[in-house]
Order: structure tokens, then sequence, then C-alpha cells
């Protein structure tokens, strides 16, 4: 199961990269169905919202990883966008 989710995580990766956003969100959301308890998935997840302008889920990504300093430097740039 981890592996997959890893193999998941991979292809987002390379649809991130791609600027290929959509599908990105869709690999690490099937990623986070296998290891919800991953914070990576989550963050990297937040980048591909916040790349379309999906400041809401973004924020919501943000906040779902694990409280550390890179988290909360993406949670307070989040937070300082206009969400309706």
């Amino acid at each position: 199961m981890t592996e997959q989710a890893e193999r998941y995580k991979s292809q987002g990766n390379t649809a991130l990269q791609a600027k290929m956003y959509g599908d990105a969100v869709e690999l690490y959301t099937k990623a986070i169905g296998l290891n919800p308890n991953c914070e990576i998935y989550f963050s990297n997840r937040s980048a591909a919202y916040a790349a379309m302008e999906r400041f809401r889920e973004a924020l919501d990504d943000a906040q779902a990883c694990t409280p550390n300093t890179h988290t909360d430097c993406c949670v307070a740039e989040l937070s300082s966008l206009h969400v309706p």
C-alpha cells in the first residue's frame, strides 16, 4: 500500500512539474487515500492547488500537515491571500 502511494506521489510530482495541476491533485489524492498520515502528500497537493489558484483547498491541505517551520510558513503565506 505504501509503495503504491509513493508511486502516485512520484507521478504527481511529474505532473506538477509539467504544469498538469489537475492531474497532480488527483494523483496526490490517491496517495493520501492509501496513506493519510503522510504530510508530504498533503503538502504537495497544497502546492498543486495553489498553482491552480484554488487557495481554500491549498490552505486546508497546508493546515492538515503536521505543524513545523515549513508548514507554518506555507500556512502564513496562504492565509495572507484573499480566500472567500
